[in-house]
């Protein structure tokens, strides 16, 4: 029981209003450095290549993650502000708030400083942003509603920025995917993948499923 003690103060001390803002981009940090890691041992696996870790690519990737640290804490203590309370209204507001203006302003500020960070101008991220953004939005709204109705309900508010990039380990992961991923073509060629449908076998590289395909293609 004693040692259960230590370990709250200390969690207590940690995100005490003096070191909240450090933790919560630290950890920031962090979560998304280890989402790039994660997506690069899966890229890994399925490519069956043998390669090392590109330790370049996560630094720029937990570098993002570091400077959203602080726009996410103050983010969420806006929203607690404006918006007290735990009822179930409050709550949907809450998620309808931080779907609608928070999580297109982070999409965007994602592609622009990676992308930045990688080397290209402005009007390239940009460019990136617009090709990327509905595919992101849509499942954003697919994982985020979910999460943040527990975190707006249960969690508080100090509390509610490590819960935030705790669930973002998953979502980071999928954003690494996103701004690193290959094209439908170059996959088609590496890979070769075969689809089974009901009445015949086709594989990708195949010209009715590349043409069904380029409609969905994010390039």
């Amino acid at each position: 029981m004693a040692g259960f003690r230590k370990v709250l103060n200390f969690v207590n001390r940690v995100f005490s209003s003096k070191h909240i803002i450090l933790v919560n981009t630290a950890a920031s940090g962090i979560l998304m450095g280890m989402g790039d890691v994660t997506m690069q041992i899966i890229e890994k696996r399925y490519s069956n290549e043998e390669h090392a870790l590109d330790l370049a690519r996560t630094g720029r990737m937990a570098l993002v993650g570091l400077a959203s640290g602080p726009l996410t804490h103050g983010w969420y203590s806006l929203v607690d502000k404006m918006i007290p309370g735990v009822t179930g209204s409050t709550v949907l507001r809450k998620i309808l708030l931080d779907q609608c203006l928070a999580s297109p302003f982070f999409t965007c500020y994602f592609f622009t400083v990676i992308g930045s960070l990688e080397g290209h101008k402005p009007k390239e991220c940009l460019q990136t942003f617009s090709s990327k953004f509905w595919e992101v939005y849509r499942a954003d709204w697919m994982f985020w509603p979910a999460a943040q109705s527990v975190n707006f309900r249960f969690v508080p508010s100090r509390y509610r920025v490590i819960y935030i990039q705790s669930a973002s380990y998953l979502w980071d992961t999928f954003m690494s995917y996103i701004n690193h991923k290959m094209s439908y073509d170059s996959l088609f060629r590496k890979f070769n993948i075969v689809f089974y449908f009901p009445y015949r076998r086709m594989s990708l590289t195949s010209k009715p499923l590349k043409i069904a395909l380029s409609s969905v293609s994010p390039n």
